[in-house]
């Protein structure tokens, strides 16, 4: 990631955005347990939205 310029990033954004990519993995491997994500019939967004409605966990 870029030091300097229009595009810099601190340390703090870096460690902000690693744990919020952390919190998604952790949310998947959540989901993928509990709902058996990956015997999906589809894996279009829609149908997966559908599906966790239906669970009552969206």
């Amino acid at each position: 990631m870029p030091a300097d310029g229009d595009a810099a990033v601190s340390d703090y954004e870096i460690r902000d955005i690693s744990r919020l990519r952390w919190g998604v993995k952790l949310l998947w491997k959540f989901l993928n347990m509990h709902l058996k994500l990956d015997k999906l019939i589809t894996k279009k967004f829609n149908g997966i939205g559908i599906l966790l409605e239906s669970c009552s966990v969206y």
